[in-house]
C-alpha cells in the first residue's frame, strides 16, 4: 500500500473530524446561552456576566473557537459546569460501559447476521431465503427503543428472567446487547445476502459447480472472500454506530455509557461535555471508516489502481 494512499485517506479523515467538531461547536453556541440555562431565572445580570467571563463565554465565537482548538491540542477539553471536573474525565469514565455494550452487540450481529445472509444467498428463493429477508425487513423496521421495550415486557415483567435496567451484572447486559445486535444483524444479513448473490452468479463460481466442488468448499473458499468488500464496509459503519450511537438503547435500559451521558449533558447544556462526546464519537467513526478504507484497498488492488494510490 503506497504512502500517497495512506496520506490522502488520513487527511480526509482529519478533515471530516475537524468539520464535525466545528459544526457542533457553532451549533451549541448558536442554540442559546448555556449560562442562562445553568443559573436560576432571577439571577442578577452582573452574576450572569461573571459566570460568562469565568467560563470564557463572553468572548466572540471565533475567539472561543480558537481557544477551544488550542486547548484540545494540549489535551484540555474544558470543564463540566455541574461538578467542576474535566470534561474528558467525565466522558472517559463512561467509555468502558459503552465498549462492553458495543462489543456484545457486535458479537450478536456477527453470529446472527452473517450466517443468515450466507444461508439466504446459497438457498436463494427457498423458504430459508424468504424467512431471512422477511425477518431482516421487520428487524430493521422496528425502532430500537420499541424493540427494547418489548424485551423488557417479555423477559423482565412477564417471565422475570432478566433485570430491566442497570449494569450491575452480566444479566443486565443481555437485553441491551440483543436490542443493538439484532437490529444490526438485520442490516448485515441483507448486505451479506446481496454481496453473496453477486459473487455466486459469477462465471468462476459456475465453473466450480460444474467441476463438482462441494457446496461448502465453494462458499467458504471462493464466494465468501470475494464477497467480503461490501461486508467489511458495512461492518465498519456498524462498529462506528455501536460505539458512538447507542443513545436510545442506553437510555431505555439505563445503561451508564456515553449514550446516556449524552442525553443528560444535552439537557443540562453541558457544553464542554457534549463537545467532548462529539469529538470522541466523531474520532471513533473517522477511525472506523479509515480502517475500512485501508482494508478495502488491501483486499481489492483495483481500487488503488483507479486512484493511483495503492501498490502491492
Amino acid at each position: 500500500m503506497s504512502t500517497r494512499f495512506l496520506i490522502v485517506r488520513t487527511l480526509r479523515a482529519l478533515l471530516s473530524l475537524v468539520l464535525v467538531v466545528t459544526f457542533v461547536f457553532l451549533m451549541l453556541r448558536l442554540a442559546g446561552d448555556p449560562i442562562k440555562i445553568l443559573l436560576p431565572e432571577d439571577t442578577p445580570a452582573s452574576v450572569v456576566e461573571q459566570y460568562r467571563a469565568r467560563w470564557g463565554m463572553d468572548a466572540p465565537i471565533y475567539v472561543q473557537y480558537i481557544r477551544y482548538v488550542a486547548s484540545v491540542l494540549h489535551g484540555d477539553f474544558g470543564t463540566s459546569f455541574r461538578d467542576g471536573r474535566p470534561a474528558l474525565q467525565v466522558v472517559t469514565e463512561r467509555i468502558p460501559a459503552t465498549l462492553m455494550l458495543g462489543f456484545a452487540g457486535l458479537t450478536v450481529a456477527l453470529i446472527v447476521g452473517l450466517p443468515a445472509g450466507i444461508a439466504a444467498a446459497v438457498m436463494r428463493n427457498s423458504i430459508v431465503d424468504r424467512s431471512v429477508i422477511s425477518l431482516a425487513v421487520v428487524g430493521h423496521s422496528v425502532p430500537t427503543f420499541f424493540f427494547g421495550i418489548l424485551l423488557i415486557m417479555l423477559f423482565s415483567m412477564s417471565l422475570r428472567w432478566l433485570p430491566s435496567s442497570g449494569s450491575a451484572t452480566l444479566a443486565h447486559l443481555v437485553m441491551p446487547a440483543l436490542t443493538i445486535g439484532l437490529w444490526n444483524a438485520a442490516t448485515l444479513a441483507r448486505f451479506t445476502r446481496a454481496s453473496m448473490l453477486d459473487v455466486l452468479s459469477q462465471a468462476y463460481m459456475k465453473t466450480a459447480l460444474a467441476n463438482g466442488l462441494p457446496s461448502s468448499w465453494r462458499v467458504l473458499r471462493y464466494a465468501l472472500p470475494n464477497a467480503a468488500l461490501p461486508i467489511v464496509t458495512m461492518l465498519g459503519l456498524i462498529v462506528g454506530q455501536l460505539l458512538s450511537g447507542a443513545v436510545i438503547v442506553e437510555t431505555v435500559f439505563a445503561w451508564p455509557g456515553i449514550g446516556r451521558l449524552t442525553v443528560t449533558a444535552v439537557a443540562a447544556r453541558e457544553v464542554a461535555v457534549v463537545q467532548t462526546i462529539v469529538f470522541i464519537s466523531a474520532l471513533t467513526m473517522v477511525m472506523a471508516n479509515l480502517l475500512v478504507d485501508l482494508i478495502y484497498g488491501w483486499l481489492d488492488p483495483r481500487i488503488g489502481s483507479k486512484t493511483g494510490g495503492i501498490s502491492r
